[in-house]
């Protein structure tokens, strides 16, 4: 290799890397502009979502308690005092399923008791 040769082969190289600088400097302010934009698309969203949560949370309250009212009307109508009752006497009574029908119930522990552990529970109006 001539001197020629190398000083070229020297100048190609430093171009090359300035360039690699150039373009992982330019990737660098890339992905902290979108982290940024991505924290605003957040924060603002958030706020949306508190903000339609407080604005709902007073009618979801009225709502719970007017079909917690009507549930315990419900069972009262249907339970006999004394008698007890599984699950499933719940699941046809109200048509459900066994974990939906469950969390009802958890609703209305102000009501029914509930008596025994979880493989033989049973329930019985308070």
């Amino acid at each position: 290799m001539n001197l020629l040769t190398i000083a070229a082969l020297f100048s190609f190289a430093q171009t090359q890397n300035t360039t690699v600088v150039d373009k992982v400097q330019n990737h660098t302010e890339m992905i902290e502009q979108r982290v940024a934009e991505g924290k605003k698309y957040l924060e603002d969203h958030f706020t949306e979502g508190k903000e339609y949560f407080e604005d709902h949370m007073e009618d979801g309250k009225e709502y719970l308690e007017e079909h917690a009212n009507e549930g315990k009307e419900y069972f009262e109508e249907h339970m006999e005092d004394g008698k007890e009752y599984g699950i499933w006497d719940f699941c046809e009574l109200l048509g459900l399923k066994e974990s939906r029908t469950k969390d009802i119930l958890k609703g209305l522990s102000d009501y029914i008791e509930v008596i025994g552990g979880n493989r033989d529970r049973r329930y019985k109006k308070k």
